[in-house]
């Protein structure tokens, strides 16, 4: 198997960064770029044709959130240790597993992850991202512990 495509998502999580600290050094070992997913679903009690703003400057509010998803992200990545700052980041949006099974069957060859995000419960060993993430991908994956 060759590796030419990592594909890595993060949250921000301690899990997801040290999955990206495992990503980077993959990549060196293999010749391998690397590429961070940052996933945005939009909150379900948002409807797409909710406006806000001015009446002469009207916008979708779904517009407006994906923008500063868009700007909260540049903010964290910005918090990141230097040497992971290069990683190149991409922002996907909808639910988080099916983003990143879909995004990785067309450009990756192996996904890095984290073994819960920010949203996970403390003792739980997977979350209910990453179990997703293993059941339906077509390519390996590699999931690393937030202490790693």
């Amino acid at each position: 198997m060759t590796i030419r495509s990592i594909l890595v998502p993060v949250d921000f999580s301690s899990a997801s960064v040290a999955a990206l600290r495992f990503a980077a050094m993959t990549g060196e070992r293999f010749g391998a770029e690397v590429r961070a997913l940052f996933i945005w679903d939009r909150p379900m009690d948002v409807p797409r044709t909710v406006m806000v703003g001015h009446s002469d400057n009207r916008r979708p509010l779904i517009e407006v959130m994906r923008e500063n998803v868009a700007l909260e992200c540049d903010d964290l990545r910005s918090k990141l240790p230097e040497e992971l700052r290069s990683i190149a980041f991409d922002i996907g949006y909808g639910r988080p597993a099916e983003v990143i099974v879909e995004r990785s069957s067309a450009d990756a060859d192996l996904i890095i992850m984290g073994t819960t995000g920010r949203g996970g419960i403390r003792g739980v060993l997977l979350g209910s991202v990453a179990r997703s993430v293993l059941r339906h991908s077509t390519i390996p994956v590699l999931v690393v512990p937030h202490h790693a």
